[in-house]
């Protein structure tokens, strides 16, 4: 016991012992004697601006989090013209959306990932550095804190150490061998679900004593030349789309002097001490006009309306807080107006994309999509319910042999056609096995065989089943069998006979 008695005694011995408070996070925090304060890497903005004596321990490129003082008066105005001159750089579809998140972020925790996705050379991570300078001068696109290269574990402890911030995850890009491919869309789907749901990993420590869990603490933005796949993963995403052409290089550069000159920083350390006196009574203010504006929203998904109403509702409180604090110098009441207006419809554009996005990754349109590929690819075929050669044998898979002649020997046999109703009874498994084959990426079709089939259910695809079931028991290919229903136009439309797609080959 000499070491612990040891220790001990130093301590004891050493008194008085100097206390120093570190805060290894960014974001707003309740200071003794100050009230809400924000955290950053040079300390914490507070109601009257800088607060003294406060001391971060912000590592990586947290350490770039830095905040200026809070301008006033001119030097205010000229910062937040700066920040509505950036709206312009872009579609409003992919700007609006964009700035209204960096205000968002400053509000608390979100549920959702903003994701901006293109082809190499659209200036997708230009753009995410843009934003990221919001809250600090040196955050371009060159020091960005987050890489979809980094571990699981070291994105979890950046994102939640970002607390009140937005936090640029950049270059998703699934490359390399199908394995590769897998581990990076995990990596995507956790990191995106946590963000999503709020929630982390937990884990034990070597004593079997929980870890403290670590969950995204403010709001995402990704970058990718692909886009996170899965319907649910998606679902938790506002993806923008840039494209060739979309952002002007000229303009381009004079918004990264903007950024590096530190008014995009301004702006948020002004919008911080704005929110500070009254932070409460604003967060309570930004959550019922959310509310309200949910019910404008629409979507593909549930989730949709929630991301696009929390944004714009951001977005109006930062021009409330603009025509407040430059006292309508910076912008004029129904200028204030017509930005919002425009934000409303920017969103509903964006909104519309995300539903395409969306449908693509439904699982019932993307095995009846699969399915329907593998048939014509020849890789899956049906037979006739009575286990012969379907009336159309084209249609549904058979390959030509001659005038009269027609095999089936390259694709894998999924169910069967009835000739007199044009219906399909499909061997659900294997058919999903083939659809699966057809995605050509080594990856599932994202839900088991059981849930699908429900999915199919409720929407409306099946065309009979048995009570309490998906499923319909049916005399094909000389046995009684569990089958699924569907019309035959889900997966082959009516051939034109006059192409020479009918029942006898093309000649």
């Amino acid at each position: 016991g000499r070491r612990d008695r040891a220790a001990e005694a130093i301590k004891l011995l050493s008194q008085p012992i100097p206390r120093r408070d570190l805060f290894a996070h960014t974001g707003w925090r309740q200071l003794d004697g100050v009230g809400w304060a924000y955290l950053h890497a040079g300390g914490a903005v507070g109601s009257r601006g800088a607060v003294p004596d406060v001391e971060t321990a912000l590592t990586g490129e947290l350490e770039r989090f830095v905040l200026p003082d809070p301008p006033e008066g001119e030097a205010l105005a000229m910062a937040v013209q700066a920040v509505l001159w950036l709206i312009e750089l872009a579609p409003q579809r992919i700007m609006f959306p964009l700035v209204a998140a960096v205000f968002r972020s400053v509000l608390g925790g979100a549920d959702f990932t903003v994701h901006l996705s293109g082809t190499s050379g659209v200036f997708k991570s230009e753009l995410a550095g843009l934003a990221q300078q919001h809250f600090g001068p040196e955050l371009d696109a060159r020091h960005l804190p987050g890489s979809w290269s980094s571990t699981d574990g070291a994105l979890e402890a950046l994102l939640f150490r970002a607390k009140d911030a937005i936090c640029v995850v950049d270059d998703f890009a699934p490359i390399g061998t199908l394995s590769e491919v897998a581990a990076l869309q995990r990596k995507a789907d956790r990191i995106i679900r946590a963000q999503g749901n709020r929630s982390g990993r937990q884990r034990l420590n070597a004593d079997l004593s929980a870890r403290a869990t670590m969950h995204p603490r403010g709001l995402t933005i990704s970058t990718g030349e692909d886009i996170p796949g899965g319907q649910s993963c998606r679902a938790r995403q506002l993806i923008l789309e840039i494209a060739a052409g979309d952002v002007d290089p000229a303009q381009l550069t004079k918004c990264q002097r903007h950024a590096s000159d530190g008014r995009y920083a301004e702006t948020v350390a002004a919008f911080v001490r704005w929110i500070a006196g009254s932070r409460d009574e604003i967060v309570r203010r930004f959550k019922h006009r959310s509310l309200a504006l949910r019910g404008e929203s629409g979507g593909a998904h549930r989730r949709t309306p929630t991301m696009t109403a929390e944004l714009r509702a951001a977005f109006e409180l930062f021009l409330d807080f603009v025509v407040e604090a430059t006292e309508e110098e910076a912008l004029k009441r129904d200028e204030a107006d017509e930005l919002a207006e425009r934000c409303a419809q920017a969103l509903g554009q964006a909104t519309e994309r995300q539903a395409h996005a969306q449908e693509a990754t439904d699982p019932v349109e993307r095995f009846l999509g699969l399915l329907s590929d593998a048939i014509a690819g020849r890789r899956a075929y049906l037979e006739a319910v009575d286990g012969a050669r379907p009336a159309q044998p084209g249609r549904w898979g058979w390959r030509v042999l001659s005038a009269d002649a027609w095999t089936s020997d390259a694709g894998r046999m999924v169910g069967y056609v009835d000739p007199e109703t044009d219906d399909v009874f499909l061997l659900f498994d294997v058919a999903c096995r083939a659809a699966s084959d057809a995605r050509g990426d080594g990856l599932s079709l994202g839900v088991s065989s059981q849930t699908l089939q429900r999915r199919l259910l409720e929407a409306g695809k099946l065309k009979t089943t048995d009570p309490g079931r998906t499923t319909v028991r049916k005399n094909v290919g000389g046995a009684q069998r569990r089958v699924i229903h569907l019309p035959a136009s889900l997966l082959a439309p009516e051939p034109d006979r006059r192409a020479g797609q009918g029942d006898e080959p093309a000649r």
